[in-house]
């Protein structure tokens, strides 16, 4: 398997580099001039998408169980504009003051759950779906707890991981 083989998962590539360098962003950057790291990410996830749009190979990787064709990156296209969207609607929300420590974390939940997305929609084979899954459903947890301080974000993010890995019945949240 060469390196060109790997321009396949080009959208997953991208986005874990995206990943990187927001933590990277995060270690260097000055303290006091944090809130601009808002700025520098939106921008390199728009930068991503629209490279997403250049023509790319379809093919196979991992004996069949990474699939990529025409329709399944249309598809990863159309999350990435979805997230681009969700990311500048909140740019003021994240100039907030109570959010000035979080800035770095809601950027890396949202991009490793539309990593996990993407490999659900290229997958070829139950043992990629189900990673997909357990990438997008943890990061999207996360999320739903991102107010740490408040009651009701707390209890919002046990239930999510509740419903999502246990029958209803059995929740850990019924003895909360």
């Amino acid at each position: 398997m060469s390196l060109g083989n790997f321009l396949i998962m080009r959208h997953e590539m991208l986005l874990i580099v995206a990943a990187l360098s927001v933590l990277i962003a995060e270690i260097f950057w000055d303290p006091d001039k944090k809130k601009s790291i808002i700025l520098f990410s939106v921008l390199l996830f728009a930068v991503i998408t629209i490279i997403g749009f250049l023509p790319s190979t379809e093919g196979s990787l991992f004996g069949g169980m990474y699939i990529s064709s025409g329709t399944r990156v249309l598809m990863k296209n159309i999350l990435n504009i979805g997230v681009l969207l969700v990311l500048i609607q909140s740019v003021t929300w994240l100039k907030k003051e109570e959010n000035s420590g979080k800035i770095n974390e809601y950027f890396l939940l949202i991009i490793s759950t539309l990593i996990g997305m993407n490999f659900m929609i290229s997958a070829g084979h139950f043992l990629i779906f189900y990673i997909g899954i357990e990438l997008a459903t943890i990061p999207i947890a996360a999320l739903a707890a991102y107010d740490r301080y408040r009651n009701k974000s707390a209890e919002a993010g046990i239930k999510l991981i509740c419903h999502l890995h246990y029958h209803q019945e059995y929740c850990c949240t019924d003895y909360l």
